[in-house]
Protein backbone atom coordinates (compact mmCIF):
# COMPACT_ATOMS: atom_id res chain seq x y z
CA UNK A 1 0.00 0.00 0.00
CA UNK A 2 2.73 2.46 0.88
CA UNK A 3 4.58 1.71 -2.66
CA UNK A 4 1.16 2.39 -4.63
CA UNK A 5 0.81 5.92 -2.65
CA UNK A 6 4.38 6.93 -3.71
CA UNK A 7 3.76 5.48 -6.85
CA UNK A 8 0.87 7.90 -7.37
CA UNK A 9 2.67 10.95 -5.94
CA UNK A 10 5.58 10.70 -8.54
CA UNK A 11 2.90 10.07 -11.09
CA UNK A 12 1.45 13.45 -9.76
CA UNK A 13 4.55 15.13 -9.35
CA UNK A 14 5.74 14.36 -12.69
CA UNK A 15 2.84 15.50 -14.49
CA UNK A 16 2.91 18.73 -13.29
CA UNK A 17 5.91 19.53 -13.76
CA UNK A 18 5.23 18.42 -17.52
CA UNK A 19 2.48 20.80 -18.15
CA UNK A 20 4.56 23.58 -16.08
CA UNK A 21 6.80 23.35 -18.97
CA UNK A 22 4.80 23.80 -21.95
CA UNK A 23 4.96 27.77 -22.99
CA UNK A 24 2.07 29.73 -23.62
CA UNK A 25 -0.12 29.14 -26.44
CA UNK A 26 0.20 31.86 -28.92
CA UNK A 27 -3.23 33.06 -30.63
CA UNK A 28 -3.59 35.66 -33.23
CA UNK A 29 -5.54 36.31 -36.46
CA UNK A 30 -4.67 35.15 -39.38
CA UNK A 31 -6.56 37.18 -42.42
CA UNK A 32 -6.23 34.02 -44.90
CA UNK A 33 -5.77 30.52 -45.06
CA UNK A 34 -2.57 29.65 -45.46
CA UNK A 35 -1.63 33.06 -44.97
CA UNK A 36 1.74 33.39 -42.20
CA UNK A 37 2.19 36.33 -39.22
CA UNK A 38 4.65 38.98 -40.82
CA UNK A 39 7.02 39.88 -37.91
CA UNK A 40 9.89 42.81 -38.32
CA UNK A 41 12.81 42.29 -36.55
CA UNK A 42 15.67 45.14 -35.74
CA UNK A 43 19.43 44.59 -35.71
CA UNK A 44 19.66 44.35 -31.57
CA UNK A 45 22.59 46.21 -30.49
CA UNK A 46 24.80 45.21 -26.85
CA UNK A 47 27.10 47.49 -24.82
CA UNK A 48 30.79 47.33 -24.78
CA UNK A 49 32.63 44.31 -25.82
CA UNK A 50 29.49 41.88 -26.65
CA UNK A 51 28.61 44.70 -29.50
CA UNK A 52 31.66 42.42 -31.85
CA UNK A 53 29.02 39.31 -32.00
CA UNK A 54 25.64 41.35 -32.41
CA UNK A 55 26.59 40.75 -36.27
CA UNK A 56 26.56 36.93 -36.14
CA UNK A 57 23.65 37.06 -33.51
CA UNK A 58 21.28 39.12 -35.71
CA UNK A 59 21.73 36.84 -38.47
CA UNK A 60 20.78 33.92 -36.86
CA UNK A 61 18.17 35.27 -35.05
CA UNK A 62 16.77 36.34 -38.11
CA UNK A 63 17.67 33.06 -40.19
CA UNK A 64 16.14 30.68 -37.52
CA UNK A 65 13.05 33.22 -37.43
CA UNK A 66 12.69 33.06 -41.29
CA UNK A 67 13.10 29.33 -41.39
CA UNK A 68 10.99 28.37 -38.88
CA UNK A 69 7.60 28.05 -41.41
CA UNK A 70 5.41 29.91 -38.85
CA UNK A 71 6.37 33.55 -39.89
CA UNK A 72 7.05 36.03 -42.39
CA UNK A 73 9.68 38.66 -42.17
CA UNK A 74 9.42 41.97 -43.25
CA UNK A 75 12.29 43.12 -45.43
CA UNK A 76 14.72 44.96 -43.58
CA UNK A 77 14.23 47.94 -46.34
CA UNK A 78 11.16 48.54 -45.22
CA UNK A 79 11.72 49.51 -41.38
CA UNK A 80 12.64 52.98 -40.34
CA UNK A 81 15.48 54.38 -40.36
CA UNK A 82 16.07 54.86 -36.50
CA UNK A 83 15.24 51.86 -34.54
CA UNK A 84 14.34 52.95 -31.24
CA UNK A 85 16.90 50.74 -28.28
CA UNK A 86 15.94 52.59 -24.86
CA UNK A 87 13.03 54.42 -23.37
CA UNK A 88 14.83 58.08 -24.13
CA UNK A 89 14.53 57.08 -28.06
CA UNK A 90 10.65 56.50 -28.32
CA UNK A 91 8.54 60.19 -28.47
CA UNK A 92 4.79 60.67 -27.90
CA UNK A 93 3.15 60.92 -30.59
CA UNK A 94 0.92 64.30 -31.82
CA UNK A 95 -2.73 64.36 -30.50
CA UNK A 96 -4.67 63.36 -33.55
CA UNK A 97 -6.87 66.71 -34.79
CA UNK A 98 -10.29 66.74 -33.39
CA UNK A 99 -12.70 67.68 -36.52
CA UNK A 100 -16.29 68.89 -35.40
CA UNK A 101 -19.13 67.06 -36.11
CA UNK A 102 -20.78 68.16 -39.73
CA UNK A 103 -23.99 69.57 -39.19
CA UNK A 104 -27.19 68.16 -41.36
CA UNK A 105 -28.83 70.64 -43.20
CA UNK A 106 -32.68 70.51 -43.12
Amino acid sequence: MNRLVWIALASAAALVMVQAQQGPVLTGTVSKAGELPVIAVPDLRAPGAAQSFMPAFNQVLWDDLAGSGVLKMVPKTMYPTGIPQQPADFRQPPPAPVSPHPRRAK
